[in-house]
């Protein structure tokens, strides 16, 4: 009986503690939907080596969400089955849909300015655009000039190296008009001089 009561009262003495110790412990888990995001979510509250609920699917115009990560690269995806431990925030990835400026992740805003120019004589001014970091300008409308052919869009003034417009933008660029003139019409190439739209 001695040994039964001693077994018991070590039971006694050190159940009670090991539960004290984890009693009122919580976390708090953030979630990061980013610049854009047209929802704010709220943060939870979870108890130690509990788990987060996840939550409702964040919305951003012109983006699909791609889940949630552990940091702020978007290195490493969350599992909403993991215990949680700490103190976290959650940062939503973000994929653009086709023809809409890319941003992947949650930082940022970076932007670059696309200008047109059309050159001297042109009857049309074309506005920049801004297009988000590794997004793609939109080709503008024609322009016109009288007495001569639109050839495209060059990358530098010199009208060497036409301008893709699948290409991801990085800078600020200017694109320039290359004209070719009409027969019986005074020759002039280039654009410089001219109507820069946006441009400074």
């Amino acid at each position: 009986m001695g040994i039964k009561w001693h077994k018991s009262e070590n039971e006694a003495q050190t159940t009670p503690a090991d539960t004290k110790q984890n009693d009122g412990k919580s976390w708090k888990v953030a979630f990061s939907t980013g610049m854009g995001s047209d929802t704010t979510i709220e943060a939870q509250t979870v108890k130690d080596k509990g788990k987060a609920k996840e939550p409702e699917t964040p919305k951003k115009e012109g983006h699909t969400f791609g889940g949630w990560f552990k940091d702020d690269k978007l290195t490493e995806a969350y599992d909403f089955k993991t215990p949680v431990t700490s103190d976290i925030t959650l940062y939503a990835k973000w994929t653009a849909d086709a023809g809409n400026g890319a941003e992947g992740g949650t930082n940022g805003g970076k932007s670059w300015k696309v200008a047109f120019s059309t050159g001297m004589g042109s009857d049309t001014t074309i506005e920049a655009q801004t297009v988000k970091d590794k997004g793609k300008a939109k080709e503008p409308e024609t322009p016109k000039k009288e007495g001569h052919t639109f050839g495209g869009w060059f990358k530098d003034d010199k009208l060497t190296e036409a301008y893709d417009f699948k290409t991801p933008v990085t800078s600020d660029i200017t694109l320039y008009a290359k004209w070719t003139a009409d027969a019986g019409n005074g020759a002039e190439g280039g654009t410089n001089g001219g109507n820069a739209g946006g441009a400074n």
